[in-house]
């Protein structure tokens, strides 16, 4: 995954624990925003009275599900929770093997 590959120091942390594939998914999503054509989205993702150090991946970030890389409200998509449980199991299974 990119976002780890920029971020060696929480790929070790998730090597070390696999169990953080929930969060890293959930932080992925607001450091990466999915939909490349939502500007707004992905400035709100990176809003520094949000996050701390919003531009840093870090997974267990304290707001990482107050995120809008999926939408908001009535403009939420309606997959996202499917799109969230795909990447879980897949990380799960990627990075669970290198535990």
């Amino acid at each position: 995954m990119p976002a780890l590959s920029k971020s060696p120091d929480q790929y070790q942390k998730l090597r070390n624990n696999p169990d953080l594939v929930s969060d890293m998914v959930a932080e992925t999503a607001r450091w990466q925003t999915p939909v490349i054509h939502m500007r707004r989205t992905l400035s709100g993702n990176h809003d520094q009275a949000v996050f701390d150090d919003p531009d840093k991946l870090t997974i267990g970030h304290r707001h990482a599900r107050a995120d809008a890389a999926f939408g908001l409200g009535v403009q939420r998509c309606s997959g996202n929770r499917l799109a969230e449980r795909q990447l879980r199991i897949l990380m799960g299974r990627d990075y669970g093997a290198l535990a």
